[in-house]
Order: structure tokens, then C-alpha cells, then sequence
């Protein structure tokens, strides 16, 4: 049964920890396990459903898309997160991608991309050319796609004046909430009285945004979705990471193979293999 939120006070301290709490345990996940998909801490987790932080609207729209909440728990989610007093920092591993726009953001790499190069290159290119709207960069789970993908983004930062949004739809696993996910990912308020596809284009329209939208192979069934968004946002480009194709009009597709291996027949040695971007990664 969904749990409702009537009956909550919405200027208790304690409102949104409760809902939270409970949202987390609906879902059989624990403390850790939300704060690993969520990409908070667990002390912050534990603080915010004891009720000692306040979420901002970034931090409760990204718990709501972890916990899959539908379009009208997540607006009593969000109205619950509003009532609170202290607001949580943004969590580590975050970094704003446009100076101003703080909703912006790509996930922050720990390491350096190793032997991407000239693939960050080529595709970089092919989103700089005018007709290029929508491109997937397809392969194995593994390969680097998110990684190329977000070192892609972060070159093209200055061509992208409205900015840069990441989403990560690794975690949502209906179609029908991947409007949603977008949705609170760039900011927009949900209103009832309007389709949120019209919602998500009224912001969109006048921008020259560059939407990131990681792991999309498990949610084919909302590819009319980013079709009418790129098609009704005339400045949007999709920069997608897919184990296989969306199969789209204009799509252009990027395979993103492993990184090369030395050869078993002519072995290199140890200095020369210190040198190779695979076992580098070890």
C-alpha cells in the first residue's frame, strides 16, 4: 500500500526524516545501501532521517528517483523536504559543470581516463557538427561508456552556455519515470494541470543544453520521449550511453570497444607494458 503523507506535520523537523525512512524500508534497502545509490554518505543519510539536516530540492529529488516514487508521492516528498530547517551540503563526488547554474552537474572522476583519447576526440566532433543531435555511445556493461561519456561533457562545457545535466538511470527500472527522472534532474516543477513531456520542453525550448542520459538499454519504452524532446527543443542535443542502439531517427551510434591488450606473441616488456592503458588501470 503507498504510505501517505496526510498525516505527517509538514513543519516537523523530524516530517521528511520519517518519510524518508519509511520511503527506504518500502524499498528494503538499508541506510548503506541508499547512500551508495544516491551518492551521499551514509552519515548524511542517517542525519537527514533523524531529522538533524535539511535536504535541498537537489538532494530530495535525487532520494526520490532512487526510490521510484510516482509524480504525486514525489510532489509530498519534495513539499515535506521544504518544511525542514538546515539545509545538506551537496554530497562529495559532485561538481558543477556550469559557474552559476548550481542545478548542473556531472559526477566527479577520482581517476584519470586512461587510453580515450582519440574516441573523447572523435565524439566530441561529431556533437560540435550542427546536424548531430543525438548520439549513443553503445557497448558491453564495463567497457567505459559512462566514463567517455562524462569526459566528453566536460570538454564541451563552454559550447553548452545553459549548461550540462547528467542523468543517471541505472536505478530506474519503468520507462514511465524516466520523464520524471529528467525532469528533476534539470529542476523543473511538476504541475498537475500539464503533461510533463510539455513541462520538460517549456523549460528546454530557448536552451542550449547538452542531456547526458546514462544506461538506457533497460528503458526502450521511452525513446518517443527523448525523440519529441529533441525534436520540439530545436537547441537540445542527447549525448546517450546505451548496451545497444535507441534506434531513433538522426541517431548516430559510437561502439565503444575494450581497451587493446599487448600481444601473447610478441610480449613487450615490463617498462613497455607499465605504459599500456589497460593494465595501467591495475
Amino acid at each position: 500500500m503507498p504510505l501517505s503523507f496526510t498525516v505527517v506535520r509538514m513543519n516537523s523537523s523530524d516530517a521528511f526524516g520519517e518519510a524518508l525512512k519509511r520511503w527506504r524500508k518500502t524499498r528494503h534497502l538499508t541506510q548503506a545501501e541508499l547512500a551508495d545509490q544516491s551518492g551521499y554518505s551514509l552519515s548524511t543519510i542517517r542525519k537527514l532521517e533523524s531529522g538533524v539536516l535539511r535536504p535541498s530540492r537537489q538532494v530530495a529529488s535525487r532520494l526520490s528517483a532512487v526510490l521510484q516514487l510516482s509524480p504525486a508521492e514525489q510532489a509530498s516528498f519534495l513539499q515535506l523536504a521544504h518544511g525542514v530547517p538546515a539545509p545538506v551540503e551537496d554530497p562529495p563526488g559532485v561538481m558543477p559543470v556550469v559557474p552559476g547554474a548550481s542545478d548542473l552537474r556531472l559526477p566527479a572522476q577520482l581517476t584519470p581516463l586512461l587510453g580515450r583519447g582519440e574516441a573523447i576526440a572523435a565524439v566530441t566532433d561529431m556533437l560540435l557538427q550542427p546536424e548531430s543531435r543525438l548520439l549513443t555511445l553503445t557497448g558491453p556493461g564495463g567497457v567505459g561508456k559512462t566514463r567517455l561519456a562524462v569526459a566528453v561533457a566536460s570538454k564541451l562545457q563552454p559550447v553548452f552556455p545553459d549548461g550540462i545535466v547528467f542523468v543517471a538511470l541505472a536505478q530506474i527500472h519503468d520507462p514511465g519515470l524516466v520523464g520524471l527522472t529528467i525532469a528533476q534532474a534539470l529542476g523543473v516543477p511538476i504541475q498537475d494541470h500539464r503533461s510533463l513531456a510539455d513541462e520538460v520542453v517549456t523549460y528546454l525550448h530557448a536552451k542550449r543544453l547538452l542531456l547526458v542520459l546514462d544506461n538506457l538499454e533497460h528503458l526502450l519504452g521511452a525513446t518517443d520521449l527523448i525523440a519529441e524532446l529533441i525534436v520540439r527543443a530545436p537547441a537540445l542535443k542527447v549525448l546517450a550511453t546505451s548496451r545497444i542502439r535507441l534506434k531513433l531517427k538522426d541517431e548516430q551510434v559510437v561502439p565503444v570497444a575494450p581497451l587493446p591488450v599487448p600481444s601473447t606473441d610478441h610480449l613487450p616488456t615490463t617498462e613497455q607494458l607499465a605504459t599500456e592503458p589497460a593494465v595501467m588501470l591495475f
